[in-house]
């Protein structure tokens, strides 16, 4: 047997949540956390949810009935805390460096698999959205016709993570949005 299977196991570390303002909420704070070229990434981690935030979250998953919640609400991290940050902080609009930084290059909506990156945009090109393919699923288009389209794990803004068809969420709703996929190609040291 490994030696760490006879160790006893340590006890769960508690999250050490920041300090408390004058006004008894959280000060939001922010990690260190770079690209694999060395790249800052901005972040901030905010500690709790708003009124309007609380509010939001429920009228989300109302209308998107096929989509799955798959955790509790969190506010600490977004979808782009996910997809590029562990969990740990919320990461800016800015994802497309991250992206060149790490060695990620778009490919096609029929290539996309398990592991890869899908960034939603709206029709003038700024990131609103990401998260990761988790698998393909078979549906019928068109009566008789069936297609397989990518299923994606993600954020819904800092409320929920969420299982969901490529177009089951908040962020193709407006005209003009679109989802690109990303792969790490292969990884070249930088």
């Amino acid at each position: 047997m490994p030696e760490w299977q006879n160790t006893p196991s340590s006890p769960r570390k508690r999250l050490k949540l920041p300090v408390l303002d004058a006004s008894g909420r959280y000060q939001n704070s922010k990690i260190e956390l770079r690209t694999r070229a060395n790249g800052e990434i901005d972040n901030l981690q905010v500690w709790e949810h708003s009124q309007m935030e609380w509010g939001q979250l429920g009228e989300q998953l109302s209308r998107f009935t096929k989509a799955e919640r798959v955790s509790e609400a969190c506010p600490v991290y977004n979808c782009h805390g996910l997809t590029f940050g562990s969990r740990r902080t919320s990461v800016g609009p800015t994802v497309l460096p991250i992206l060149d930084d790490d060695g990620f290059d778009p490919i096609a909506e029929k290539e996309a698999r398990p592991g890869d990156i899908v960034i939603y945009s709206d029709a003038g090109g700024q990131v609103v959205h990401s998260g990761f393919v988790i698998q393909r699923k078979q549906v019928e288009i068109i009566i008789g016709t069936r297609s397989a389209i990518p299923v994606i794990w993600s954020k819904w803004g800092k409320g929920y993570e969420m299982v969901h068809e490529v177009g089951e969420c908040p962020y193709l709703e407006e005209e003009g949005n679109y989802p690109t996929y990303y792969r790490l190609q292969m990884w070249k040291p930088v």
